[in-house]
């Protein structure tokens, strides 16, 4: 699973949203060609990097759009999962309605 790795890239590092231990991917990537989101792919625990790759490649063959130009937004990179994994350690439950307002408000930052 790629989780355990993501969530080891921000480990020890402050979160810039809430000034705890512990950032999202997306904060500590060196990416040189990082910026705001103008695709949002949406996807399932089960897909490999390699196979969200190959498919982001081939969307950008098949809709004419370059590979440098093209940010995505993508949940598990951008949601801190050191507090996915706070809350779950705590079992703390996030009601559906939480989960919906914190999700629409991420996707409805990307491209703007």
């Amino acid at each position: 699973f790629i989780e355990p790795t993501i969530r080891k890239k921000g480990q020890g590092v402050t979160c810039p949203r809430d000034n705890k231990e512990g950032a999202a991917y997306v904060d500590v990537a060196p990416d040189r060609l990082a910026g705001t989101a103008n695709l949002m792919l949406s996807y399932t625990w089960k897909y490999t990097l390699k196979q969200i790759q190959s498919s982001l490649v081939r969307y950008c063959e098949l809709k004419d759009k370059k590979l440098d130009e093209t940010r995505v937004w993508i949940c598990c990179f951008c949601v801190n999962q050191h507090r996915v994994q706070e809350a779950l350690s705590q079992k703390k439950v996030v009601t559906t309605e939480k989960f919906r307002e914190t999700f629409k408000s991420r996707v409805r930052s990307a491209g703007t």
